[in-house]
Formats: C-alpha cells, sequence, structure tokens
C-alpha cells in the first residue's frame, strides 16, 4: 500500500497502486512447465496468509519457508497462481488487503511481493535549518519525508520561507531520504536537494545548515498532449524518482514540468509524468512517461474504452475483452480491484493482476479463499464495495519494466455497488 501523508498538521490521503499492497514484480523467465520451481520473495512483514494455485485446480494454504513462497508446476502445467494478505496498521486505522496474481511461466518463476510492518508508519520529528538565499523569489519550503522505498510511505510539510532557518516538523519516524523545494509565491519549484538516510527523530544534515546555491536550481519543460478525449481536461501529475529508489509528489502541472538539477539525475533518476483524462465513453485513459534524460514529454492518450457491466456480486467478474485499443500481449498487464470498509477504521481490498498469458479469457474474478483461512477477506452483504478494473500497456514490451525514457499506457474502469 503506498501512502501519501501530506503535513504540517498530517491530512492523510491514500494512494493505491494497482497491484496493492506491497505489489508483485516478475523475473527470470522461462517457457515450458515441467518441474518448474515458482519462488514468490517477500519484502518487509510477512503476510498472514498465502496460497498457491497450479493450472486450473483449488487454492493450497502454503506456509513459507524464511521469507519466501515456493511451489512447483507440475509437468505440463504452465499457468499458476499465488495469493497472500497484509494487514497493516497506520495513522488512521487498519487496512487489510489480498494479493491474488495470475501468471504463466513465460512471465517469469521468481516473483517478489511485501507487507508494510504493523506500527511502521508512526511520525517523530526533524528539526534543521536551510539557507534559498541564492533564489530572492523563494517564498516558501516544502520538505518531503520518504520512509520506505519499498512502500512509497512519504510525509510533505511546508514551511515558510520565514521559519527555514528554525523548523521542527513532523516525518515518518525512521531513516528518511528527505527531498528538500524551494518554491515562488505561486507554488512553483525553484530548486531542489535530496538528503539521504536522514533519521527521524532527529536533526536534518547533522545540525549543519542546508544551503541551496544555482547549482540546485530547476529548469523548465514542455509537457504537450496527444489523442486527448473530446470534452475531457487533462488532470497531470509530476513526481520525481530518485536514483536512492525514492519517489516523490511534487504536485499538478500543465503544460510545462520542473526539470530536476543534473546533481539528482544520476542512475536511475527519472521525472514522472502521469495525466489522466475522463472519456465521453465513461473510461478514464491514462498516459505515464519516465523521462531520465529530461526535455520536452508528449502525452498520447490511449484510445478510450466503452466500460463494460460490473454485476454487484461477492465476487464479481471483470470482463477484460472488449478493449481492443492495444496491439497484442507484449507489455500488456490486466488488473482490477475491490475495496470495501467493515467499520469507520478498517478498509479491506482485494486486489487482482494478472499477466495476458494466464487468463485466456480475458476476465478477472477475484477468487473465494475463505475456506483456507479467514484472514482471506469478502465482503459482507450491504457493504458498499468500489470497483475498478484496468489494462496496462508497456512501451518497453515487458510487463512492470520501466526503463529510461519509456511510458505506460492504461485505460480504467470503475465504479461502486453494494455486495449482495
Amino acid at each position: 500500500m503506498r501512502l501519501q501523508l501530506t503535513g504540517f498538521v498530517g491530512l492523510l490521503t491514500l494512494i493505491t497502486t494497482l497491484t496493492g499492497c506491497g505489489g508483485s514484480t516478475a523475473s527470470s523467465g522461462s517457457g515450458g512447465g515441467g518441474n518448474t520451481t515458482i519462488t514468490v520473495n517477500f519484502t518487509g512483514a510477512a503476510p498472514i496468509a498465502v496460497a498457491y494455485q497450479t493450472g486450473t485446480g483449488a487454492f493450497t494454504s502454503a506456509t513459507l519457508q524464511g521469507s519466501a513462497l515456493t511451489f512447483q508446476l507440475p509437468t505440463g502445467t504452465t499457468d499458476f497462481s499465488f495469493a497472500y494478505i497484509c494487514t497493516e496498521s497506520v495513522l488512521n486505522g487498519t487496512y487489510n488487503t489480498e494479493d491474488v496474481i495470475y501468471a504463466n511461466v513465460n512471465d517469469g518463476t521468481t516473483f517478489s511481493g511485501g507487507c508494510i510492518a504493523n506500527g511502521a508508519l508512526q511520525l517523530g520529528f526533524l528539526s534543521g535549518s536551510v539557507d534559498a538565499s541564492a533564489f530572492g523569489n523563494a517564498n516558501s519550503l516544502e520538505i518531503h519525508g520518504y520512509y520506505s522505498a519499498d512502500d512509497f510511505d512519504y510525509f510533505i510539510n511546508t514551511v515558510p520561507i520565514a521559519q527555514a532557518q528554525s523548523f521542527n516538523i513532523p516525518l515518518i519516524k525512521g531513516s528518511n531520504d528527505v527531498l528538500i523545494t524551494p518554491l515562488d509565491s505561486t507554488g512553483a519549484i525553484i530548486a531542489a536537494k535530496v538528503l539521504t538516510n536522514q533519521t527521524v527523530r532527529g536533526t536534518l544534515n547533522g545540525g549543519n545548515t542546508v544551503t541551496f546555491s544555482t547549482a540546485d536550481q530547476t529548469t523548465k519543460a514542455t509537457v504537450a498532449y496527444q489523442n486527448t478525449p473530446a470534452g475531457s481536461t487533462p488532470s497531470t501529475s509530476l513526481y520525481f524518482n530518485a536514483d536512492s529508489g525514492a519517489q516523490y509528489v511534487l504536485g499538478q502541472i500543465s503544460t510545462s514540468y520542473p526539470l530536476m538539477p543534473s546533481s539528482l539525475m544520476t542512475g536511475n533518476a527519472a521525472n514522472e509524468v502521469v495525466s489522466t483524462a475522463v472519456t465521453s465513453q465513461g473510461s478514464i485513459v491514462n498516459y505515464f512517461a519516465f523521462s531520465n534524460s529530461g526535455g520536452p514529454i508528449t502525452i498520447n492518450y490511449p484510445n478510450p474504452w466503452t466500460c463494460p457491466t460490473t454485476s454487484p456480486a461477492v465476487f464479481p467478474v471483470f470482463d477484460l475483452s472488449t478493449y481492443t485499443g492495444f496491439t497484442g500481449n507484449s507489455g500488456k498487464l490486466f488488473s482490477a480491484s475491490i475495496m470495501w470498509s467493515p467499520t469507520l477504521n478498517i478498509s479491506d481490498a482485494i486486489y487482482l493482476v494478472a499477466y495476458p498469458d494466464a487468463i485466456q479469457a480475458s476476465a478477472l474474478t477475484s477468487p473465494d479463499l475463505s475456506a483456507l483461512s479467514s484472514a482471506f477477506l469478502v465482503p459482507a452483504s450491504g457493504d458498499s464495495v468500489n470497483w475498478s478494473d484496468e489494462i496496462m500497456q508497456y512501451s518497453s514490451g515487458i510487463a512492470k519494466s520501466t526503463p529510461p525514457n519509456s511510458s505506460i499506457s492504461e485505460v480504467g474502469c470503475g465504479g461502486t455497488f453494494t455486495a449482495p
């Protein structure tokens, strides 16, 4: 689960990825199927329940070996699935998530997943001093604390420039990679610095003033739009993905974005521009652009999707076969989710992710795993359920792979129903 906590006083906003809590990535693709071993390596807290499926057989409960789930595919079997449950206590409640991944040996034999440890999101305070006098138009600072490179947990504070020489701000307790961005009076980013491995509770930069110079200044690059759905107004957000693995939300943009200084654009660092438009067909189209070299970015929306009906059900069926806007299965990924709140302070979600080779009918259905363990999630009759389904295609030709200067196109639908 990805969490954005936006300060000064700590407004909580949830950003949930398509793959749910921690997500899953694949590597080491192979063909065939006889005597094939599938391994899922878990990071962070261990799941409270895991299960797997080979071919079209029933799901089987499993026990982790250390931090890994390992199972064998019978001879001639190439399709498999695995599921795991995370429970997380964060600042304003408990979040229970069930991830189910459908794959084929052609998609890989080694996967990864993980859960955030309970109680990980506790606040502490970071004191510090920043000198942004190199920029006469600096009006305020945004100070982003990034806690976990695996799970995208961060806190953003705004500090008036008059308080920059001495501040004490809340961030997530633990080791943070801290991004500092001076802003002008319009809220535009004019410079940026990253300080890694800053301890909260503690003092920024070992108690030394963080001093900005003109070498930290940002520059502007343009954003252009193509194939924008008729009648829609795009909403475009900017992220900075640091070489350390930290990701920072930099806010809304329109026709330009601030390029990070060259000192930050090293290794795998990238500017990530995410743009969304609502179509008249009822779907949402998204385009993700990853620019490692900087410079102009063109948002090229995929064609709209006329949303199929998703009927109310405890385990709804998501029909993904009606969209023809992507060519072939190269780099394609299907996903769907249902989310509900049994009580005020508890949120439950089931996330489904499928590689196209593993679901021949292009339909996704959440399996009923409640017989294996009561930990597996089931919405109760009468619960209000939010649902979504998405189809993504990666320009790299490999699902979940975003090499330098690549992109992702996505179409999705969503709605709400009452569980029967």
